[in-house]
């Protein structure tokens, strides 16, 4: 099992799969076209949950332009969640000014997915869009769910190329039994990939 000191001379645990402080409770990879993706009931036993998402979709704009991953909790589709977000987007060759935000939803946005199209070259079907998210403490029932995402969406050029980080809240004290994932604007593409950790 990993550890590392730190500073102050405290030994700590670090995560590693190997050691089993980090294991993967559900995994899959898309073979055809859906709209939606479900966890089924979640093993317990964790502090966090840790998510890997690869994602493109069926949109075949002008310049590879994709949706946006989202994800319910416990199947919940109240306006109860929060979501934070700033975006760094690559305008052509220069970057563009940060875009920012804070809206309530229906679902946990979690990031981009990049488009179908396969021209401009950047949006490639071998291109896919890298999502990671943490949500803590998603066992503890006396507090809302908080999570953060970092995203890397690839597509062409104008406004379709970011670097997004978000945050988010999901205003419900319940632990977090399930995640249902989907694209909130298309249908997601064969190849997608969803992997789900627990952090003990």
């Amino acid at each position: 099992m990993g550890r590392y000191r730190t500073r102050a001379g405290i030994q700590a645990q670090a995560i590693t799969a190997e050691g089993g402080d980090m294991e993967l409770i559900f995994s899959t990879t898309l073979t055809s076209t859906t709209d939606t993706v479900s966890t089924g009931t979640l093993p317990t036993g964790y502090s966090h949950l840790h998510i890997v998402i690869a994602a493109k979709c069926d949109r075949a704009s002008e310049f590879g332009c994709g949706g946006g991953v989202a994800a319910r909790f416990n199947g919940d589709s109240s306006s109860s969640y929060l979501t934070l977000s700033n975006r760094l987007i690559a305008n052509g060759s220069d970057a563009g000014p940060p875009v920012t935000g804070m809206s309530t939803g229906t679902a946990a946005v979690f990031g981009s997915s990049t488009g179908s199209n396969i021209s401009p070259a950047p949006a490639n079907p071998d291109t896919y869009s890298a999502i990671v998210v943490d949500v803590l403490n998603h066992e503890v029932a006396t507090r809302h769910k908080a999570w953060t995402s970092q995203v890397t969406s690839v597509g062409g050029t104008v406004n379709c190329s970011q670097i997004t980080f978000r945050g988010g809240l999901w205003q419900n004290t319940d632990a977090i039994t399930s995640i249902t994932f989907f694209d909130n604007q298309f249908d997601m593409l064969a190849g997608s990939s969803f992997a789900v950790y627990g952090v003990k």
